[in-house]
């Protein structure tokens, strides 16, 4: 539900496969009523609030609504959003925010993508921070699956890199994008050098420094771009 959000102020959006916005059929009355053309539109959504639908006072049920449903005819709260699927989440108002309510994931819950395609949007599925390595890569291959954590402008979050890190890494910047690959327990058991399994930086080619420790609160998301077949997160359930 949106929490302190307006109607047509904040907005969701659901991706597709390859990173691109989702999209729904229409059926032709529906089309009618929301003066749309096209059979398909984007799968982005505003929300309908308790109090704004007692304003209005024409029998608006609260919840999600598309975008392009200017007039709120069609109530959307039956759409369903797989574990692990995440969507993007653009505020209109301060302090607005999406909350989710349901039954918690006790279990570990692996996250598979499509292979080869964009980066999909996934993240921290589980109501507690966890940290990077609590996060296990499956099939994914050194270099091959890549995680990418967001800031809040959507670009690529970065991190400060310490002057030995940048020497060994062999960077020349300050900060790095934080973008990782998953080292595995056979891969580190077959290099036989010390390295521990988990989450490495990208640029660090040589898994000199393991990056498990890093935070991940509760919801928040990244891009997973899967780089072989059956390549997944295994995502832990309640800590």
């Amino acid at each position: 539900m949106g929490v302190n959000t307006s109607w047509g102020g904040s907005i969701i959006m659901l991706l597709n496969e390859n990173g691109g916005t989702k999209k729904m059929a229409l059926t032709a009355q529906q089309k009618e009523d929301l003066g749309v053309t096209t059979d398909t539109v984007a799968m982005t959504f505003q929300y309908a609030s308790a109090a704004e639908c007692a304003e209005w006072d024409d029998g608006t049920t609260p919840g999600w609504y598309l975008l392009v449903d200017e007039n709120a005819l069609y109530n959307m709260n039956d759409i369903t959003v797989d574990a692990g699927k995440g969507f993007l989440f653009k505020p209109g108002e301060p302090n607005a925010q999406v909350q989710s309510a349901g039954a918690v994931v006790t279990e570990d819950t692996a996250l598979s993508a499509m292979v080869g395609g964009e980066y999909n949007l996934t993240g921290n599925i589980t109501p507690a921070n966890i940290e990077l390595g609590d996060i296990v890569g499956q099939n994914t291959g050194w270099g091959g699956s890549i995680i990418m954590f967001l800031n809040a402008n959507g670009g690529t979050k970065k991190m400060a890199l310490t002057a030995q890190q940048k020497e060994d890494m062999g960077i020349t910047t300050d900060t790095v994008a934080m973008t990782f690959q998953y080292a595995s327990a056979a891969e580190c058991a077959e290099w036989d050098d010390g390295t521990t399994p988990g989450w490495y930086l990208l640029a660090d080619e040589n898994a000199l420094y393991n990056m498990n420790d890093i935070p991940v609160v509760a919801g928040e998301g990244f891009l997973f771009k899967p780089g072989e077949p059956n390549a997944t997160l295994v995502i832990p359930g309640a800590l």
